[in-house]
């Protein structure tokens, strides 16, 4: 009887840690990183004030296989922070912002990716390091 107890005890704790031990982080991908770089405008059909000036002083991040970035919006005068995973042959896509589609790719040194918001289209370029 006190081997069954013993039994039953030490699979109750070993349940109960196993439920309180942490997950282990993601592992670091390749593409993790600081990148420095900006972007283009290209207007379709609104003139190039209407979707801003180009960037040329952006940083990105990558961090755990995930893209971060924060863009302030000249039209919504809203500041947006996204994140986006990163596949592990350097492609992302997604939605930034409140309506902007995003897809490129990371490399070991850089960045490319087209983002399209409304009548924006958007060429960026960034290189790591």
């Amino acid at each position: 009887m006190h081997f069954r107890r013993a039994t039953l005890l030490t699979m109750s704790l070993s349940a109960c840690l196993a439920l309180t031990t942490p997950l282990p982080a993601q592992a670091a991908s390749p593409f993790d990183g600081v990148y420095s770089g900006g972007w283009a405008n290209t207007t379709m059909g609104k003139g190039t004030s209407y979707c801003g000036a180009p960037q040329t002083d952006k940083k990105i991040t990558v961090a755990d296989g995930v893209f971060e970035f924060t863009n302030y919006s000249t039209s919504t005068k809203q500041t947006f922070h996204d994140r986006l995973p990163v596949g592990a042959d350097g492609n992302f896509k997604g939605t930034v912002g409140n309506s902007g589609e995003i897809k490129g790719t990371f490399t070991a040194s850089g960045m490319t990716a087209i983002w399209d918001v409304g009548v924006c289209h958007i060429k960026m370029d960034f290189k790591k390091g």
